[in-house]
């Protein structure tokens, strides 16, 4: 009886249940880093093709990751899956030459490193914001197959994702005032042209 009584007393034990998120290894916020060395690609006209088209199918990938997101903003495999894209678009940018869209790419990446390691839904205002920056990537991609890219540049992409990972600020993709060394600098969020 005492064995039995043992066997149920165990079986009536809280069981350690998997957490909503699962653990994830500590993630690195650190400053972009230097430019990658060439790679031999940045003027092979054949892979930054294959890069273009790539482009759009991660894009897009993203984007229905992204609509289900905006149902279930608790799903840690949708966040991922945003995540990823980023990570793509910043290391195929990369390879054939295009530093600024990776750069801009790189800082979306990390906003995604930041919720992820936050092990938390994701909250409506960086749903929108994703939704406005991979339009802007689709935008500057079409750019680039146009060759009329030579005057869009990071800083502002990275400006708003860093607001948005560094302070929970959606800033306002119409014109937005930032702080900088010389005071207030207004931009055109989604212009990004210099």
């Amino acid at each position: 009886v005492s064995d039995l009584a043992q066997v149920i007393a165990k079986e009536a034990e809280p069981q350690d249940l998997p957490p909503a998120f699962p653990e994830l290894a500590p993630l690195s916020l650190e400053p972009a880093p230097e430019a990658p060395a060439p790679t031999g690609l940045e003027e092979d006209d054949e892979m930054r093709q294959i890069f273009l088209e790539e482009a759009a199918e991660v894009i897009d990938d993203a984007r229905q990751a992204l609509g289900r997101l905006h149902a279930h903003p608790d799903v840690v495999l949708d966040q991922t899956a945003v995540r990823r894209a980023f990570h793509t678009l910043k290391g195929s940018s990369r390879m054939v030459g295009l530093q600024d869209f990776g750069e801009a790419a790189w800082a979306c990446e990390q906003l995604y490193n930041a919720q992820l390691a936050a092990q938390h839904a994701a909250p409506a205002p960086l749903l929108a914001l994703t939704d406005e920056l991979l339009n802007h990537f689709a935008q500057w991609r079409e750019a680039i197959v146009a060759r009329t890219d030579a005057s869009w540049r990071p800083e502002p992409v990275v400006r708003v994702a860093e607001a948005m990972r560094l302070h929970g600020e959606h800033l306002d993709r119409k014109s937005t005032r930032l702080n900088s060394s010389h005071g207030y600098i207004s931009y055109a969020v989604f212009c990004l042209k210099k």
